[in-house]
Parts: structure tokens; sequence; C-alpha cells
């Protein structure tokens, strides 16, 4: 009798009870992939928007596919690279230290860190990363070149040849190398060596009119007249202003200081005049270029101080 009613009500009670968990564990399946493709859906219309510039949009879809997928470690990186584009570093970095801890493997995600860590002036972090970069062999070329310029923001000017170097010797045909390396050895107050490197991102790059202006501020100021050229000054900035249609006040005021050097007065106030006209400059520039202003009335050149600040370029 006991038997019987064991198979008549417990067993099939038991049965039922199995059946229905593993409907529920079946339907928490089918729940699981309508989120992960709700997730996918919303990732791919976040690319779509990146793709387009249209940041903000992208981030709202991409924070959508992260509530719905919070281990999609692709969905970090996006949103990740769309506050980088926003200049959102700190919510980039955050994101793009989520992706590496879901995926360890990602240099891209790294690279990306090293980048906000530098805009922040978080530059100790940004070594530590750059550096893993250059062990990992991942952009070697790219990494020396980025961590240089790190070194440059903590004035560790002897680091930061080094890397650039190294930047060159991996790739003898990147103009932005030579160039950064000419602004290090500018303060290291090697003039020679910047010299040689200006031109030759010049002979890789000679239309890049932040290059001609460049150099011909280096011959048309430098304290040193071994190294002042005002002709030459004046052909390299001249190019530059066509260049940049002389809408840059920068490359005028270098005109100006140009032909200041060769003794050209009228033609250095006519330049500098102009210049004080232009919109752009901060109020420091502008305070700037009045001086040297003065400086053409009364018919002297402008001289840069050797411990004046020269910014090289960034590559981010």
């Amino acid at each position: 009798m006991k038997l019987k009613l064991l198979l008549l009500y417990v067993v099939p009670a038991i049965v039922a009870l199995l059946l229905s968990a593993a409907g529920f564990g079946l339907l928490h399946l089918v729940w699981k992939q309508i989120q992960v493709q709700d997730a996918r859906r919303y990732l791919l219309q976040g690319y779509a928007y990146s793709r387009e510039g249209e940041y903000e949009y992208a981030l709202q879809n991409f924070n959508r596919a992260i509530r719905l997928s919070t281990t999609n470690s692709l969905a970090y990186y996006a949103r990740g690279d769309a506050y980088f584009h926003l200049t959102n570093y700190d919510a980039a970095a955050r994101d793009f230290s989520e992706t590496v801890k879901l995926h360890p493997g990602n240099s891209g995600a790294v690279e990306f860190r090293a980048m906000c860590y530098t805009h922040k002036g978080d530059y100790a972090r940004a070594i530590a990363d750059f550096s893993h970069l250059i062990k990992s062999h991942y952009h070697v070329s790219m990494n020396y070149y980025r961590r240089g310029y790190t070194y440059g923001r903590e004035n560790q000017w002897t680091n930061a040849i080094a890397d650039y170097k190294q930047a060159v010797h991996l790739n003898s045909t990147n103009d932005a190398y030579y160039h950064a390396l000419a602004y290090a050895y500018l303060h290291e107050q090697d003039p020679t060596n910047a010299v040689r490197n200006f031109n030759e991102s010049l002979r890789l790059n000679p239309d890049n009119a932040e290059y001609l202006n460049n150099l011909a501020w280096f011959l048309a100021v430098y304290p040193d007249g071994k190294f002042r050229d005002g002709l030459s000054a004046v052909g390299l900035a001249e190019k530059a202003c066509r260049l940049s249609d002389w809408r840059n006040q920068r490359f005028v005021d270098t005109l100006a200081a140009a032909y200041a050097e060769t003794g050209d007065f009228t033609d250095a106030l006519k330049y500098e005049k102009q210049a004080l006209r232009m919109d752009g400059a901060s109020d420091k520039e502008d305070k700037a270029e009045q001086s040297r202003l003065e400086l053409y009335q009364r018919h002297q050149p402008y001289r840069e101080s050797l411990k004046s600040d020269a910014s090289e370029d960034s590559s981010e």
C-alpha cells in the first residue's frame, strides 16, 4: 500500500517539481539570451553613432548595452572611446580599466588609458602603461613616442630624447618623431641637433605648416646668433602663412619676428599689427605680441630666452 501511494502521489510530484525547475531554467536561459541580443543591438547602434561623431548618442546606447550585459568588455571599451572623444578622461580611464579587468589581453585599452592619464596630468601612471605596452611589443615606436612626450611633460628631457630616438630608430619615416626630438633637444639646449631634426621632419613632410612655422621661429629668435638666419626664417614663415590661408595668428607673429631679424622693421611692424588684430590668442600671447611690437618700433629684433617653454606637438 505504501509503495502504491508513493508511486501515485509522491513520484509524480517530484517529477512535476523537476520539470518546473527545468522550465524555469530554460526560461532564464532564453531571457539571458534576449538580453545579450539586445545588448549587442545597442552596442552596434552606439558604434554607428561613434562613426558619425555623435558621441553623446553613442554613450546612451553603450550605457544600455552595459546595463544589459555587465561583463561585455567590448561595450566598456567602446564607451571609454566615446568618453575619450568627449574629453571626459576620468570616465574614459575607468572604462578602459574595466576593459582590461574583463579582458587582460586588450592592449588597445591600456594604450588609451595611458593617453587618458597623460591628458589628466597623471604622468607616472601614463609612463607605467606606456612601458608595459613597449615590453609587450604593442605599437612600439608610437608608444616610445608617447612615453617620450609624457617624460617631456615631467621635464625629464634626457628620458624624452632617449625615447624619441628609439621611436626614430624603429620608424625612420615618421616626421612627427623627428619634430618632437627637435623640441626635446631645444630643451636640453642642443640647437645643433634641434635644427638637424627640424630639417628632417620637413624633408619628410615639407608642407606641414606647424613644422615650417616652428623652424622659422627658431631661426628668427634663437639667442645664439650662429643659428639665426632671418632670410630663411622669412621664407619658411611665409610658406606657413600661405598654407594656412593667413588665418593663423602665431604664424603671422613668426613672420614679423623673421622680418625683424633681417632688419626690415617696416614689414615686421606690418605683420605684428596684423597678428594683434587676429583672433585666437590668449591674453598672455597678446601681451607678448604687444611687447614685440614695441621692440620693432624701436628697431630691435626679438630674442627668446633659453629658459622659455617650448611645447612639443602631442600625438593624441
